[in-house]
């Protein structure tokens, strides 16, 4: 495979050779554990809704990288919530073991980079 797209094929990076690209399907996001127990994924993923959960990486922080749109990205931090608004071109790095959701104020794509083993989710309660 000489080229790809990143929103239909991620990369994983091992700790160790080799960068694997991986086919994201509809099994993709409960596989993540099996397909990412060691190393980083790497993923354009978009959003034009807020994101109607809550997500956070135990095994290592999240670096996400603005290409288009805008978004408040929303931590939840011991001592509350904390709001980082990104536009293209901007970049946050989410904590490890950080819940953290998106709110979008124009539909967007990002790079993701993460360590995607051990991810969870759960449900926003507005």
């Amino acid at each position: 495979m000489d080229t790809f797209d990143l929103r239909s094929t991620y990369l994983h990076i091992a700790d160790g050779p080799p960068v694997t690209p991986v086919a994201v399907g509809h099994d993709f996001w409960s596989d993540i554990p099996a397909i990412f127990d060691d190393g980083r994924m790497v993923g354009i993923f978009g959003a034009t809704d807020d994101w109607p959960t809550w997500e956070r990486h135990p095994d290592g922080d999240e670096v996400v990288v603005l290409l288009s749109g805008a978004a408040t990205f929303v931590l939840e931090e011991p001592g509350g919530e904390r709001h980082i608004r990104v536009r293209a071109g901007d970049c946050v790095v989410v904590p490890r073991n950080v819940w953290h959701r998106a709110l979008v104020h124009e539909p967007y794509e990002a790079v993701h980079i993460t360590r995607g083993a051990g991810t969870e989710n759960r449900a926003h309660e507005p």
